[in-house]
């Protein structure tokens, strides 16, 4: 014998013993079944029996008797179309059978084993209740006025179970709430009819899609429109509202933009979402952000040769509100080290109003001048790669308060001992001092420097204080 595979067509089944909603039935998924040999280029086998076990439901390898274990007819080639799990697309291949999973009224992760002699394989189907809450998680928190932005709605029974199958409608009255009473808002994207016969679902209407991987799809939260007239018809996944992991979207778009009329662009501020399931209630926020008006960075002003520094970018508007959603493009145009992480052609979307890239330093000193573009603003930040350029160290303060014009009575902070010319800059004409064994004013006077006897004072005592006269 060579593998066992075992597959739940779908993920999520109501936990209940009969739950059946537009005439599909939520509480049952199909378990597709396949064995094949130990060949080189494994095959599929047939006349093979499988016992399967679950430790929540029922199930049933027949199609009538359900029980906590059955043992299936012998495997047979599948039908593409008819076999569940398999595509009318597909080509028809031994070894397979299916059996039905049921809720049995309790809540939580069904785990089903497969048996074939000493193959053995499990998979989990998580059984919902009645759902419960509700959560509305923006991808993004702002986006710029002509930009859009998805919102993840996520539905949970009591426990926090998935809840799949959930047809979120848009609320009757303040779906959406703009920063101010007359504010033009978001707009969400729902489907209408094509034409007066166009048979059109409930509802939100534009999936997620996600080209690269197929796994990040999300459905639209309406009713499943992708074989309708619908308009738009951005619908390609065929489900209604949430899927297995109990998560669908709805697309937000901020109206406006150049070629836009100003009225029907969307205010900037503060645009909160509305959802509701029955009484169940969430909402989400959306900040409608301005054109980008500045870049700033985290970049430092030098690195170490050879090392690698990840640096943020945060685009802001001219009322510094972060930017989301926008390109963001990074140049290196002087210097040397390399740029990565910034997207195809260097350029990638802001994440909530920032974006990252990485500059790798080369081995050698040097400087590296890097241009920012984030709509028609440039920014530029050079980074020194090696020790950054010495600094004079600042003089230590002499005086211990600033000189003014007049009579100053100050304490020296300079070195003890110092001749009092150090002292005698910026206009000083003398610096007096009471000599306390004479009981008699020590002076010095820049001017009289060079006569003999001219002046009595002739250091300066750190921490003592001094009569400076300042013309």
């Amino acid at each position: 014998m060579g593998s066992l595979s075992l597959t739940a067509v779908s993920k999520t089944i109501a936990a209940s013993d009969d739950t059946t909603t537009g005439g599909v039935t939520e509480n049952e998924t199909s378990l597709l079944v396949n064995v094949k040999n130990a060949s080189t280029v494994p095959a599929g086998l047939n006349g093979e029996t499988v016992t399967l076990f679950t430790t929540l439901g029922t199930i049933s390898c027949d199609g009538t008797n359900y029980a906590q274990a059955c043992t299936t007819a012998a495997t047979a080639d599948s039908v593409p179309g008819t076999t569940p799990g398999i595509p009318a697309t597909a080509t028809a291949a031994p070894g397979y059978t299916t059996v039905t999973l049921r809720g049995g009224g309790v809540e939580g992760v069904a785990t089903i084993t497969a048996t074939l002699g000493s193959l053995s394989k499990m998979v989990d189907v998580t059984m919902y209740g009645t759902a419960k809450n509700l959560t509305a998680t923006p991808q993004q928190g702002s986006i710029e006025i002509g930009g859009a932005v998805f919102i993840v709605l996520k539905v949970t029974d009591n426990a926090g179970n998935p809840v799949s199958g959930q047809v979120i409608s848009p609320v009757a009255t303040k779906e959406v709430v703009g920063p101010a009473d007359d504010a033009v808002p978001v707009v969400t994207e729902k489907a209408t009819a094509a034409t007066t016969t166009s048979e059109v679902g409930v509802g939100y209407s534009k999936d997620l899609i996600d080209t690269d991987n197929a796994m990040n799809n999300i459905p639209a939260c309406g009713d499943d429109n992708t074989g309708s007239l619908a308009s738009p018809s951005e619908e390609v996944i065929a489900a209604n509202g949430t899927n297995d992991n109990g998560e669908c979207v709805v697309h937000v778009t901020a109206p406006g933009g150049p070629d836009v009329a100003p009225a029907a662009t969307a205010t900037r501020g503060l645009h909160t979402i509305n959802f509701a399931i029955g009484t169940i209630k969430a909402s989400a926020e959306i900040e409608v952000a301005g054109s980008p008006a500045s870049i700033t960075t985290d970049a430092p002003d030098s690195v170490e040769p050879g090392s690698v520094t990840e640096v943020t970018i945060s685009v802001w508007d001219d009322t510094d509100v972060l930017v989301g959603i926008t390109s963001v493009r990074v140049r290196k145009v002087d210097g040397g080290g390399l740029i990565e992480d910034q997207g195809e052609g260097g350029s990638e979307m802001t994440g909530n109003g920032q974006s990252k890239f990485t500059f790798i330093a080369p081995s050698s000193a040097g400087t590296s001048e890097i241009l920012i573009t984030a709509g028609t603003v440039n920014h530029r930040v050079t980074i020194n790669i090696g020790d950054p350029p010495s600094e004079e160290p600042e003089a230590p303060a002499t005086w211990n308060n600033q000189l003014v014009s007049g009579q100053n009575l100050v304490v020296w902070n300079g070195e003890d001992g110092a001749d009092p010319s150090a002292g005698s800059d910026m206009g000083v004409s003398a610096i007096w001092s009471y000599n306390t064994g004479s009981g008699t004013w020590d002076g010095y006077f820049p001017n009289a420097a060079d006569v003999p006897g001219g002046n009595t004072l002739t250091s300066l005592s750190n921490g003592d204080a001094y009569f400076v006269i300042v013309e």
